[in-house]
């Protein structure tokens, strides 16, 4: 009992002490809201919960209240079937239409509501079997009828904490955002090179390691002198309870989501994006593990979805724990400063 005793005044003499650093006040504490509104500095954060009791999203505004809007006609099962449909094109059309109708018709009659302004960039945070749904594309697709492209520009955000710290991170940094691109063109990843042409096209500096040339130690070197990094490979899930030894497939090896970890702790600015083939626990560990203290961002391209949408299921227990650790971990290390190791 005394020992215990010991241990808990040790516990809570080493817990003041980090909240004394500067940035970690609110170290193992759940952050303000107050501080959570600064996520909307740029434009409202759309917060969409999903689950068999109810499905609502959540308005995040900079200087207001949160705002409530009930989505009565969204169904959790409905909305993990159109994950599967994603894989026909045929199916595509009429997933887009349902996404619009049962979420993006309510969510944006809501923020024309409170005065958004249309063509204005709006964010959205996913959860659950909506991190597999291209909300942003949704949309009634009939002629003279505008879909949710037309009217706000959308982005996504996996938390309101991961998108402050990457706007943090990005006003820290100087000089060119550099670009490395990361291509393995197999045989089924047919369109790898063609959309390797299509970021040059529209990238100013942009330097890429293409099947041979992306080996484990090229890329990782090659991390260090970027700000922002696009991946297009397989992603491998190896282990349930390790989301962190999950790994992209480069030439002949793969790298771990934990060096990547690490490595971003030596890059001015990251951003990562990915398109891959993953199944359902990959692309929920990805999303989770890629947002870890001062990792800031990583955005699913729109293959992705495609790819991903066959392989949605509802989440087990163990997946459910991992995400909610890895979530916790996330937002409440700020003070962690060293890389993560083996």
């Amino acid at each position: 009992m005394r020992k215990h005793r010991i241990l808990s005044e040790e516990w809570d003499e080493t817990v003041e002490k980090i909240r004394k650093i500067d940035g970690s006040e609110n170290f193992l504490q759940a952050p303000q809201f107050k501080q959570l509104q600064a996520a909307a500095v740029e434009g409202p954060v759309i917060i969409v919960n999903i689950s068999s009791y109810r499905c609502d999203a959540i308005i995040i505004l900079h200087h207001s209240p949160p705002v409530l809007v009930p989505l009565p006609q969204a169904r959790s099962e409905t909305l993990l079937d159109h994950a599967t449909k994603l894989q026909s094109s045929r199916e595509i059309v009429g997933v887009l239409r349902d996404i619009w109708r049962t979420i993006g018709h309510p969510v944006v009659e809501r923020l024309s509501d409170i005065g958004i302004a249309q063509k204005s960039r709006i964010w959205w945070c996913p959860t659950s079997a909506l991190c597999a749904l291209p909300l942003h594309a949704a949309g009634p697709y009939r002629r003279g009828e505008r879909n949710l492209p037309d009217i706000y520009i959308s982005s996504y955000t996996p938390t309101l904490s991961a998108l402050i710290r990457a706007r943090s991170k990005i006003s820290k940094s100087q000089g060119v955002l550099k670009l490395l691109v990361v291509g393995q063109s197999g045989k089924d990843l047919h369109r790898v090179k063609n959309e390797v042409d299509v970021i040059r096209r529209y990238e100013d500096s942009v330097d890429v390691l293409m099947d041979s040339e992306a080996t484990r130690n090229a890329v990782l070197s090659g991390i260090m002198d970027h700000s922002r990094v696009h991946l297009a490979c397989h992603g491998h899930l190896g282990d349930d309870n390790q989301p962190f030894r999950s790994s992209f497939e480069l030439y002949n090896e793969r790298l771990e989501l934990l060096e990547l970890i690490q490595a971003n702790y030596l890059m001015p600015s990251s951003h990562f994006f990915q398109r891959a083939t993953v199944q359902l626990e990959m692309l929920e560990h990805q999303m989770k593990a890629f947002t870890y203290p001062r990792h800031c961002n990583f955005v699913d391209s729109e293959v992705l979805w495609e790819h991903c949408g066959k392989c949605m299921m509802k989440m087990d227990p163990p997946l459910r724990s991992i995400s909610m650790t890895t979530y916790f971990l996330m937002d409440q290390l700020p003070i962690l400063r060293n890389p993560l190791r083996h």
